[in-house]
């Protein structure tokens, strides 16, 4: 045999007996490996990276895991994934290291931004101090605020629970994330008692006297509903109550937030009576309008069409019913989506109020198609010559209605022998500033 091919054929055979021992060490470490995901250990010690917001005791205690207890390498991503279902985090990470049987867990973790407003709607069995404090027994840091990771409601929501357990209360606990319709941005979250709510037995406003009690109390229980939600009586209080000293020219007129107590048991209603004090302010007087952004319409038209006089009572409902009316005038001349807007400035030693009012004229809309839908071309074709605004002429608004009243009294008779409805819609197009109109027969 030739010396080189024998040369040659000793390398391969080295070669062969080296990638064999490779492959035999790969083995024995991939089994290794494999023997250790499957191995206890003892968890000798937790350490937690990254914390501010919470201690290290607290991180521990989301895990479920703890110092000297017997884990498998698999128990260690259930722990990670119970805390990131808890919504307290934006990253959670975990590296260990092991010596013999002895392991030591490392767990780093990113803290989430606490954001969202909680509001604590009905729990009237107790302050909201120590619900706070309870909650916080299984909530890391809770201060009546929590953050906007999906997770954190719940596990809120979780603790209210407990709370309710322990104090031998019925219900549930609901929670309702609340959005900024504008941006669709989370403002806050209302967890309340239900299935059953305590219900609103007495209610009494203190500070009353430009309105009877009485009839604040109706129109409250009214708006809130029978059940008692701290949320809704707020909201009626700023909003439909407030409303009502406005009409009466009570501008400064402003609500505490509601207090409320478990009823006595005395009453024979299970829930809370709840008070409200009403600081009523001066009542003033109409003193004049000062508009901003109009140039359709010129100020005295506005003034005249709002129909305010200079000593009046500066009554809200007369003052948005003189806006409707610009809008009317408005809407005839194309403008359909002008909106106006006011700030009262008030002059406590007259008692008087200017009213700043900022219209916001938008687009001239024009005329765009007509169709009738839902009837024969023929009779479409006798109600279209009578259809007087002429594609591209300014939209008139009100025309719509008159058409209405003048030729819509013209119906099919549908095949069951009954006469057949019409309604109109009116389709703007925001992009070419037209407005198409579609008569739908039912």
């Amino acid at each position: 045999m030739d010396a080189d091919v024998c040369a040659t054929g000793r390398r391969l055979l080295k070669i062969a007996i080296v990638l064999s021992a490779l492959m035999a060490c790969g083995t024995r470490l991939a089994a290794q490996q494999q023997d250790v995901s499957n191995e206890v250990f003892q968890l000798r010690a937790i350490d937690v990276k990254g914390i501010h917001r919470y201690t290290q005791p607290e991180v521990v205690k989301l895990s479920g895991l703890s110092a000297g207890r017997a884990v498998r390498p698999a128990d260690l991503d259930a722990a990670v994934n119970r805390m990131a279902a808890s919504g307290l985090f934006e990253k959670v990470r975990y590296r260990y290291s092991t010596m013999g049987h002895d392991m030591t867990l490392t767990i780093d973790v990113a803290e989430a931004s606490w954001t969202v407003p909680v509001v604590l709607d009905n729990f009237i069995w107790m302050t909201d101090e120590e619900v706070v404090d309870f909650v916080r027994q299984d909530v890391p840091s809770f201060d009546g605020t929590a953050p906007t990771l999906a997770g954190a409601s719940d596990l809120i929501a979780r603790a209210l629970t407990k709370l309710l357990k322990a104090r031998h209360l019925p219900g549930r606990i609901n929670v309702t994330p609340q959005f900024q319709l504008a941006t669709h941005t989370l403002q806050s979250y209302v967890f309340a008692v239900t299935d059953p709510a305590p219900a609103m037995c007495g209610v009494h406003i203190e500070g009353a006297s430009a309105i009877a009690e009485r009839d604040l109390v109706a129109t409250l229980r009214s708006a809130a509903g029978g059940g008692y939600s701290r949320y809704y009586v707020s909201h009626a209080a700023k909003g439909t109550l407030t409303d009502m000293y406005h009409r009466r020219g009570y501008w400064r007129a402003a609500f505490d937030a509601p207090a409320a107590r478990v009823a006595a048991a005395s009453s024979g209603c299970s829930g809370a009576d709840v008070s409200l004090r009403v600081t009523e302010g001066e009542r003033y007087a109409w003193d004049h309008a000062e508009w901003r952004g109009a140039t359709v319409l010129p100020t005295a038209t506005l003034d005249g069409l709002l129909d305010m006089k200079a000593g009046d009572v500066a009554d809200a409902s007369r003052i948005d019913a003189g806006l409707r009316e610009i809008a009317n005038v408005y809407g005839e001349q194309g403008y359909i989506g002008q909106i106006a807007a006011y700030v009262p400035r008030l002059d406590d030693a007259g008692r008087r109020a200017i009213f700043e009012i900022t219209v916001s004229e938008g687009p001239q809309f024009r005329m765009g198609t007509l169709k009738f839908v839902g009837i024969s071309d023929a009779d479409a074709d006798k109600l279209r010559k009578k259809w007087k605004l002429k594609p591209g002429d300014v939209y008139d608004a009100s025309y719509a209605g008159k058409f209405v009243r003048e030729h819509m009294m013209y119906t099919k008779p549908g095949a069951n022998g009954l006469q057949r409805s019409a309604r109109m819609v009116s389709q703007p197009d925001a992009t070419t500033h037209l407005v198409n109109i579609q008569v739908v027969f039912d």
